[in-house]
């Protein structure tokens, strides 16, 4: 599966989709509609995870947190309702970098736009195969984001 970077909630996506449309159509002489063929690659796809996935997924044995994994100011709120009001065990792995990527884990991230993120990685093919594992079925949403984006946009 050649996917890569963070994957995130349908609307922390539409809001990176959003991003990069405005700016796609700020830049476009006129600001008008532009051949299909001419807009932005960007893809919005949902992942289906296999039933009983996520007890693998979001437990210490699969998955890294960023910062202190001890800390409660920074665990995500997805994982407070797991594991309680507190913060999880300590026997998380720590991911080193601020985007969550440890080879080997799938990372989870804070988010501005949501609770959190989960990092595959950029080159990091041992973490692709990983939530590989998890994943039942990869749809194509863009035509969702787009038309969203068609209803909301004020630059045409």
């Amino acid at each position: 599966m050649p996917i890569s970077g963070h994957l995130g909630g349908m609307d922390q996506s539409y809001s990176y989709y959003k991003t990069h449309h405005d700016a796609y159509y700020l830049q476009t002489p006129g600001n008008g509609r532009r051949d299909p063929a001419g807009r932005p690659d960007v893809r919005v796809l949902e992942f289906t995870l296999k039933p009983g996935a996520h007890r693998l997924l979001f437990s210490p044995r699969f998955m890294a947190l960023t910062g202190a994994a001890g800390s409660a100011e920074r665990t995500p709120g997805a994982l407070r309702k797991i594991y309680g009001h507190k913060a999880p065990p300590e026997h998380f792995q720590t991911a080193p970098a601020a985007e969550g990527n440890l080879p080997g884990y799938v990372g989870m991230k804070l988010e501005s736009r949501a609770d959190f993120s989960l990092a595959v990685g950029n080159d990091t093919a041992v973490t692709q195969l990983l939530f590989q594992l998890f994943v039942q079925d990869v749809r194509d949403v863009t035509k969702r984001a787009s038309d969203r984006w068609n209803s909301e946009t004020t630059h045409y």
